[in-house]
């Protein structure tokens, strides 16, 4: 069991680092996370829970809670391999958003102009 000893850490520090304490750990390896800040130790087991972790225990101790929790998610980039293809894609995305955004409001423009243009005309008939 690996213990993590936040103690003096406040949210949301204490949820990232027993995150990152999480996703160094294998498959069901267990996790003691010791708490001295009563936010954090109702904020944390639900946090971890909702990341899809077992809360093995929690119990209230003299310094403060003390959090047993097993890990039962891996990271979802976990274990993939890293391809030069996502990025171009994320900045092809990216640039074609950016040409949507344009293009729309390029439109946009052309529809004010032909509402304006409108108005004008039938002002002055």
């Amino acid at each position: 069991m690996v213990t993590l000893d936040l103690h003096g850490e406040v949210c949301p520090f204490t949820f990232l680092r027993a995150k990152l304490a999480l996703e160094a750990l294998a498959f069901g390896d267990t996790l003691e996370i010791l708490l001295d800040n009563e936010a954090a130790a109702k904020s944390v087991p639900r946090s971890l829970q909702t990341e899809g972790h077992e809360i093995a225990g929690m119990e209230k101790s003299a310094s403060g809670f003390r959090l047993v929790v097993v890990k039962r998610r891996e990271h979802p980039l976990q274990g993939r391999p890293e391809v030069g293809v996502d990025s171009r894609f994320a900045i092809l995305t990216t640039a074609d958003s950016q040409q949507s955004r344009v293009k729309s409001r390029e439109e946009s423009q052309n529809r004010v102009d032909h509402g304006v243009n409108s108005l004008l005309k039938r002002g002055l008939e």
